[in-house]
């Protein structure tokens, strides 16, 4: 293993990851409904985690060669975000 990324909590809640390579960051949401922003080649904690969502945030995805951020959570909302 190369390298281990900490800092969310699941609760058995699945959720997904996403990455984007231009950004170098790694997105995963969680169960308390929190966004947790890693940049893969500098640490292995998050250096965002933000409640984006009242319940789960369960799936999060990158708009390629943008810095767009979707999220979508048990709390029946979509959510689209920027970041630099």
């Amino acid at each position: 293993m190369k390298k281990v990324l900490q800092g969310h909590s699941l609760n058995k809640i699945p959720c997904s990851l996403a990455c984007s390579t231009k950004s170098n960051i790694i997105l995963s949401g969680d169960y308390l409904g929190i966004l947790h922003i890693w940049r893969w080649n500098i640490h292995s904690k998050p250096f965002l985690s933000s409640r984006v969502h009242r319940k789960a945030c369960i799936s999060t995805i990158t708009i390629s060669n943008t810095n767009v951020i979707i999220t979508s959570s048990w709390d029946g909302f979509v959510k689209m975000w920027t970041y630099t």
